[in-house]
């Protein structure tokens, strides 16, 4: 005879099965979205909950750091970074013993100097027709398009989180980073965090100038960082944390926001983690 204990342990485990399945529908329901914007509109309206919304926007986030890239050649320039590490003043001495990192290193730059060359090959006839078209035409659109996308490799972010007035505003610096000006593209870094902070939906706009104050004490504090140091506590990774908090960012927001300012995060610590993986600028002539 089944006692009333026996009873719940089956009820349970039938329970515990449908909860399995339902994450399983959800897991793939999160995936199937095209975009950050269509996975928080899922979310939104309950058709996936947290871990789905979660683990797909890091499914899309590695994905397109690999997009485009060859697995040998990032690994043979990883190598090197991890040699190098060592003997130069730029690199962390950390790189040497953590591939993971220098693998971060190597996909960013190496993304960041394909970005430079579409740029150096593209940016004057862009240019031209943004200043000369009207903004409703097809190749205006074209242009903005296309100088996204390049942007988007120039700073590994999503072209998702380059909005059309950041390219409009900061021509003069994109123009510099086409020929592979470092300092510019270090500016053109700052302003692409700030535009994503600019375009953040805040449920408290009276946290907005906090947040901006936030911004540009971090970004005053990128330049002492070598590249490739993790950085696991420290005033620089309370305020990163401040700024998630205060911002509420989703992953998809919190990841196009560090990887603009030239840092992997990693929300698999209960703390944000970030690794610097601003690059090694190749010019192009």
């Amino acid at each position: 005879m089944n006692t009333t204990a026996d009873s719940f342990g089956v009820l349970k485990q039938k329970v515990d099965e449908i909860d399995a399945s339902l994450q399983g529908l959800m897991n793939e329901v999160a995936l199937e979205a095209e975009d950050a914007a269509e996975r928080m509109k899922l979310l939104e309206e309950g058709l996936i909950n947290e871990d789905a919304y979660n683990n797909a926007a890091m499914a899309a986030h590695n994905k397109e750091k690999w997009e485009g890239m060859d697995p040998e050649e990032v690994e043979a320039y990883s190598d090197y970074l991890q040699e190098a590490a060592l003997a130069s003043g730029m690199l962390s001495d950390e790189l040497k013993d953590n591939a993971e990192a220098a693998e971060d290193v190597a996909l960013y730059t190496q993304k960041m100097n394909n970005g430079i060359e579409t740029l150096a090959d593209n940016f004057e006839d862009w240019s031209e027709i943004l200043k000369k078209s009207n903004p409703a035409s097809e190749e205006y659109a074209e242009a903005i398009v296309g100088m996204k996308n390049a942007m988007s490799d120039l700073l590994g972010v999503s072209e998702e989180f380059i909005s059309n007035s950041f390219i409009i505003e900061n021509m003069d610096d994109i123009a510099k980073a086409a020929e592979g000006d470092a300092d510019a593209i270090d500016r053109l870094a700052i302003a692409a965090a700030k535009d994503i902070l600019v375009n953040i939906e805040l449920e408290d706009e009276g946290v907005r100038e906090e947040l901006y104050a936030l911004h540009d004490e971090l970004a005053a504090e990128i330049p002492n960082i070598q590249v490739g140091a993790t950085l696991d506590d420290g005033d620089f990774l309370r305020k990163a944390a401040q700024i998630v908090e205060t911002a509420g960012m989703s992953v998809d927001e919190a990841n196009a926001y560090f990887r603009s300012l030239g840092f992997e995060p990693n929300f698999e610590t209960k703390e944000v983690e970030v690794t610097s993986k601003k690059p090694i600028v190749e010019t192009y002539t």
